[in-house]
């Protein structure tokens, strides 16, 4: 089951930052291309790595109960990782609804309000604090030896990827107000 974790987190990676960068574009007006087809396989991904997390949180639930041991203080990134997983699958369904909609069989822009970017920037802060407790094991997983390093090599690059993401969010936030 880990063994498909870590494909699913590969592909999972790899289509997060072309919508992103892509969905970024548009947002800045920098681009016009649109492309639903990974955006619906990366869906595809991430209900798949929660059903996955579901299954895995289940069995630690089971060990807990019949152990009466629960190493809350020692899982604390664990269950930070569900919580935020968790809050991602919320908030996806909202990112899913917050820029487009169908009128009279027309595509249409709907309004950017600033209830709409503040979820927005929520969701791109789940995202990275998922991340952010998620990279240490899935580094792990890999075999990587110099872990501390390349922790902070992978951090990085997906800080910059996040941020890139915000500042597009607050950038079109911003052509919509004025």
């Amino acid at each position: 089951m880990r063994r498909i974790n870590t494909i699913l987190i590969h592909i999972i990676f790899i289509l997060l930052a072309l919508h992103g960068v892509i969905g970024s574009l548009l947002l800045l007006g920098w681009s016009h291309t649109s492309i639903k087809v990974p955006a619906y396989c990366l869906l595809g991904a991430v209900l798949a790595h929660a059903a996955v997390g579901v299954f895995l949180s289940l069995k630690s639930v089971k060990a807990g109960i019949s152990t009466g041991k629960w190493y809350t203080g020692k899982n604390a990134q664990l269950w930070v990782k569900r919580l935020s997983g968790l809050g991602i699958l919320i908030l996806i369904f909202f990112h899913m609804n917050v820029y487009t909609t169908v009128v009279d069989g027309h595509f249409a822009l709907k309004e950017f309000t600033t209830l709409r970017m503040l979820g927005q920037i929520l969701f791109i802060a789940m995202i990275f604090i998922h991340i952010f407790v998620s990279i240490k094991g899935f580094l792990i997983s890999k075999g990587v030896m110099k872990l501390k390093e390349r922790k902070v090599d992978a951090m990085l690059v997906a800080t910059v990827f996040l941020l890139f993401f915000t500042a597009a969010v607050v950038s079109y936030y911003i052509q919509w107000s004025f």
